[in-house]
């Protein structure tokens, strides 16, 4: 969507290191704000950087760091084996200029791609952005961390800032997207793009029972204290997570990239593409490059299952001892399951 080598400490915008002294955006130190965001609370054994109602439902901590890691060696993997016009094309399909001077990486995470995207491009500065302070200190010269909630409060990167702005995994994060997008408009220079990259639904796995596919409901009434009688702990957790995105603050389904792309036309944003890719699930190809994409693949599914479904559960009324049971059950009934099956990116 576009529109009309050494390492030391993240540097600020202007190209000077930060100072002992408060830097000051957006009405708060740079400090100071670092340091609030510092006191996550725990929820049900799991990290979060906030617990007000209708907050991103993801965890933050170690578990999920890791996970994060490994999605974007599969991410860097996959878009190497596609062709891409792009000067950076194991991290973005976006055909920018050859020669960028500022990216922004919204929703950065632990912020591996702002820092490999700076190692590629040394005179690129490279802004990763998002709610918690969860990225290294010691990184590139060109790289920039910061910490706010770009959906609450305006930008300060100004109008035609960047020549890129990327966002991966953001599903869930953004109440108002058609706000986002026009942020993410403004803060484009002239010609510049916008790329957003989701995975799509992990698949049903093969071998569960068939006889309640498709439906929100299970056998049994739907009780928040005690399992319910559900075909399989794969639909019982799919279930719950429908009925938890009924009423939830934070979209987390992928109707922001969906066409007809209303939302996008509507901030300002034409030459709008989409590229679909596929991702086995499991070590089933036969292909090297595509089975240790499926093991990555497989891997961030196992670990994410609990990730993905623990917040938004106990926030419906399940007990966290109902989510760890049918997690656990989740988890077994699928071995092997994903034969023959990928997730599209």
């Amino acid at each position: 969507m576009d529109d009309d080598d050494s390492e030391t400490a993240p540097k600020s915008l202007d190209g000077a290191e930060d100072s002992e002294s408060d830097r000051s955006f957006n009405g708060l130190s740079t400090r100071s704000l670092v340091g609030s965001v510092l006191e996550y609370p725990i929820e049900n054994g799991r990290r979060y950087t906030s617990t007000s109602e209708g907050a991103y439902f993801m965890p933050n901590d170690e578990p999920e760091q890791t996970r994060l890691n490994i999605l974007h060696h599969l991410y860097s993997s996959l878009l190497s084996m596609n062709e891409s016009s792009s000067p950076i094309g194991m991290f973005t399909l976006a055909p920018i200029t050859p020669d960028p001077t500022r990216i922004l990486d919204l929703g950065t995470g632990t912020g591996d791609w702002a820092i490999d995207v700076a190692e590629h491009l040394p005179s690129c500065e490279v802004v990763g952005a998002d709610l918690a302070a969860i990225q290294p200190t010691a990184v590139p010269a060109n790289v920039y961390f910061e910490v706010d909630d770009f959906e609450a409060q305006d930008w300060t990167f100004g109008g035609a800032a960047f020549d890129l702005v990327h966002a991966r995994d953001v599903a869930g994060s953004f109440e108002r997207w058609e706000e986002i997008y026009r942020k993410m408009h403004k803060a484009l220079k002239p010609g510049g793009w916008v790329e957003i990259v989701e995975l799509g639904e992990v698949p049903r796995p093969r071998g569960l029972p068939e006889d309640v596919v498709g439906n929100v409901e299970p056998r049994g009434a739907l009780d928040a204290q005690s399992d319910t009688e559900y075909a399989s702990a794969w639909d019982e957790l799919e279930a719950g997570k429908r009925q938890y995105r009924m009423s939830a603050a934070r979209p987390s389904d992928l109707r922001h990239i969906a066409p007809p792309f209303g939302m996008l036309e509507r901030a300002g944003f034409d030459n709008i593409q989409r590229t679909i890719l596929q991702v086995p699930v499991g070590d089933w190809p036969d292909d090297p490059a595509q089975k240790a994409l499926g093991k990555m693949w497989l891997v961030a599914v196992l670990e994410g299952i609990e990730a993905t479904v623990l917040r938004p559960l106990t926030r419906i009324g399940w007990p966290k001892e109902r989510v760890d049971r049918v997690v656990e059950r989740a988890k077994r009934e699928v071995a092997g399951g994903f034969a023959g099956l990928s997730t599209e990116v």
